[in-house]
């Protein structure tokens, strides 16, 4: 008995491993330890391989319509081996071909689902049963696979670029694109311009209602009709995709280097061709990236499939569906390569579209790395393929691109809205009379020697475009496009200030992520129109035109109100909005440089068209000490106070002038509205005046304000007048647009909410 304690006590000797003091006891602990850290190191290496490998994040599990990814089970062991369960008697059943394999994977799915409810996972989403999975599958193009039905993958559809004629293209989005891919999610990025307005014709329902037998057309309030093509009365099932995100953002400039003046090519006479034009394309798509990666970390998803497209995008027909795409090559429109790649639409896995998407970070590389130089959009694409390593597919389209833009004389043709090609692929569509149809375009489309439609191009209309549009464009829309896109395009170009900011309220309410200006600002500028550039001696002052031009009385019955407080002699932009406007201008200048000038100049000056009154607008009604600023080359300026750069010893002496409030000035003059200021001389006068109003509170009815900076002492990005600039949004003032000279702003338009509600129809 004695031996076979010590062998006992022996064996568990040799069972224990000593660590100084303390030791270890092993046998059945050591099997438990094991035990337990097989599945922590599995999980360890799960989610070791998720980092290194993002993309593979999004793979789902199925079945009966419950998907559930990766992320939310690695770190449940029940709902793994639910889905274990479930994965193990759907092969089992395939393999015995009784075709109840469907059955077992809906099971299984089931199994997932509720494992991770009784963890308290949250599951996004309400979805249909199995059936209903598959029949929405097999829409897009997804097949069975022993009873199995594959998982439909996340899609987000990124549309970027300028709306200048979404009115006439949203239609047309709605209707084949966005619906092409269930619960797709629509991102929207565009420049805040005076075409962004158009935007709002992107809300659901209000363009995408329901609609009667033939999908047709119901008006009532605002623009209320349905663009299905199904039959039945009553409202429609929804759209199936989601506006998740919508972005209006000023157009900033981007930062022109030496790298991108190596690489780009400018073509001469082409205004999308600029450098500072191709960057801006190329920061647009690059934006994609940074909205769906936020979109994605806040709500805890990866999307399979990104498709980038523009809003100027005229679709004709659905795209193709995801089955028969390759995940791993990036897709793109066959032909319009213009000795490169076609960048009007590209679609494809996550990792291929993360590489294709990269069009502003890339620029660098290409140079430093690749040694590129001298290359156009098109050109500069296939370089960042290459030089990415990323595998390009070709796929026909059914798109084209609505272009005002004149046709280039390699090929002077634009493809006619009456086209019924599927091999469009994103080439310029104007709405016209076709001149060339048939067999003929066909013959014309190959033997150019560009590529610019599919491989096979029947069924292409095409008109002449070296020239604008037609005078009758409309009419010849309306019968192209059908009655529902005709119906858009009459409300968009009809409606009144009040439905403007009705419909991007409602736009508003579908959205999640919102990143634009208040309503009445985006509709505001939509109603002033493209700006203009005018005066001495190239176009020195922005200023919008649209409500008045061509001259015509408006709904008010008056032509427009301008005034103009020159202080100096600069009075180019005066002469130049009398011949553009043909209205009269109102000047002010007491100053004895302005009244020696004008006396000098009264005889030559039209006097039903200019009126000038001896006082000059500033911030009280009294006398303004202003100080004579005597510049080389530089008409004579006057400031309130003298700039901190000059040197006082070299300044004249300070004069007084008289001057009254633009309040007074109007009521002297019975306006009630003044359509123009433009505010002339040293840039502290406008300062003076701005800080009165907003001193006040209010500012006076004034519609636009031109405002002036000069000698770079004090200009417009300075950290003084950006506080100015935000106090005057209080005031419901906001910056239009400027213009620059050597990376300065030099003058700079500001715009009323509340006094620009013209009606400009």
């Amino acid at each position: 008995m004695q031996a076979v304690k010590q062998q006992a006590a022996a064996a568990r000797r040799r069972a224990t491993w000593q660590v100084g003091r303390f030791g270890f006891r092993g046998g059945r602990w050591v099997r438990w330890a094991t035990l337990l850290l097989i599945p922590v190191a599995y999980l360890l290496t799960l989610r070791i391989y998720l980092l290194l490998h993002p993309g593979d994040a999004t793979s789902h599990v199925s079945g009966g319509g419950y998907h559930v990814s990766l992320l939310q089970l690695r770190l449940n062991p029940r709902g793994m081996r639910a889905l274990i369960r479930g994965q193990a008697g759907a092969v089992a059943n395939r393999g015995a071909g009784n075709g109840t394999g469907g059955e077992a994977s809906a099971s299984g799915g089931k199994a997932v689902l509720d494992a991770l409810m009784a963890e308290g996972a949250a599951v996004k989403g309400k979805v249909g049963g199995a059936m209903g999975a598959q029949s929405a599958l097999a829409q897009q193009g997804w097949g069975g696979y022993g009873g199995e039905t594959k998982p439909p993958s996340r899609v987000a559809i990124c549309l970027v670029g300028g709306a200048r004629e979404f009115h006439l293209t949203a239609p047309t989005l709605l209707r084949y694109l966005l619906p092409a891919y269930p619960s797709a999610h629509v991102f929207l990025l565009a420049p805040l311009d005076h075409s962004a307005h158009r935007l709002s014709l992107l809300a659901w329902p209000r363009l995408g209602e329901g609609a009667g037998a033939g999908g047709g057309v119901g008006m009532g309030g605002g623009l209320e009709m349905g663009i299905g093509e199904g039959e039945g009365e009553g409202e429609g099932e929804g759209p199936g995709y989601s506006l998740v995100q919508v972005s209006v953002l000023p157009d900033v400039p981007v930062n022109e280097t030496r790298i991108t003046n190596r690489l780009l090519e400018v073509v001469e006479g082409s205004e999308a061709q600029t450098r500072q034009g191709l960057m801006q394309q190329f920061k647009a798509v690059e934006l994609c990236v940074t909205a769906i990666t936020r979109y994605e970390r806040a709500h805890a998803i990866r999307y399979d499939w990104i498709l980038r497209t523009r809003v100027d995008g005229y679709w004709m027909g659905p795209p193709p569906p995801l089955a028969v795409l390759d995940p791993i090559a990036y897709t793109i429109p066959g032909g319009s390569d213009w000795g490169g790649l076609n960048d009007r639409l590209g679609m494809g896995g996550r990792k291929a579209s993360w590489k294709a998407l990269r069009r502003l970070s890339v620029l660098r590389p290409l140079v430093e790395q690749g040694g590129y130089s001298e290359l156009n959009a098109e050109r500069v694409y296939l370089a960042q393929m290459a030089f990415l390593q990323v595998q390009v597919a070709r796929y026909d389209f059914p798109f084209c691109i609505l272009s005002r833009k004149k046709g280039l004389p390699a090929f002077p043709v634009a493809a006619s809205l009456s086209s019924t090609s599927a091999a469009l692929n994103g080439a310029k569509c104007r709405p016209c009379r076709p001149t060339v149809v048939g067999g003929q375009a066909a013959k014309y489309i190959l033997a150019l020697p560009e590529r610019i439609f599919g491989a096979q191009p029947h069924g292409i209309d095409l008109c002449r475009a070296e020239d604008d549009w037609a005078a009758d464009w409309r009419e010849i829309f309306d019968r192209d496009a059908g009655a529902v896109a005709a119906a858009v395009r009459q409300y968009s170009e009809s409606r009144t200030f009040e439905e403007c900011v009705e419909d991007w309220r409602h736009f508003r309410q579908q959205v999640d992520v919102w990143d634009a200006p208040p309503p009445v600002s985006i509709c505001v500028r939509g109603l002033l129109g493209k700006f203009h550039k005018m005066g001495y001696p190239g176009g020195d002052f922005p200023v919008f035109l649209d409500p008045w031009v061509p001259p015509r009385e408006g709904r008010r019955g008056r032509k427009p109100v301008v005034y103009s407080v020159v202080a100096g002699v600069d009075y180019s932009l005066d002469w130049a909005l009398m011949r553009k406007l043909r209205c009269r201008v109102h000047a002010f200048d007491s100053t004895p440089e302005g009244l020696r000038w004008i006396g000098d100049k009264i005889d030559n000056l039209p006097p039903a068209s200019w009126v000038h009154h001896a006082w000059m607008l500033g911030p009280e009604d009294r006398p303004l000490k202003v100080h004579p600023l005597d510049i080389a080359d530089h008409p004579m300026e006057y400031a309130l106070e003298p700039p901190p750069h000059m040197d006082a010893s070299s300044l004249l002496p300070p004069i007084h002038v008289e001057a009254m409030t633009v309040e007074a000035t109007m009521k002297l003059l019975n306006h009630s509205i003044v359509d123009i200021l433009r505010i002339g001389g040293h840039v502290s006068l406008h300062e003076a005046i701005f800080q009165a109003w907003i001193h006040a509170k209010r500012a006076p009815p004034v519609c636009q304000i031109i405002i002036s900076f000069h000698h770079g002492d004090k200009h417009y990005g300075s950290a003084e007048t950006q506080q100015e600039l935000l106090a005057l949004r209080s005031l419901g003032l906001e910056l239009g647009v400027c213009i620059r000279k050597d990376k300065l702003y030099e003058s700079c338009v500001l715009f009323s909410v509340h006094h620009c509600k013209y009606d400009i129809t």
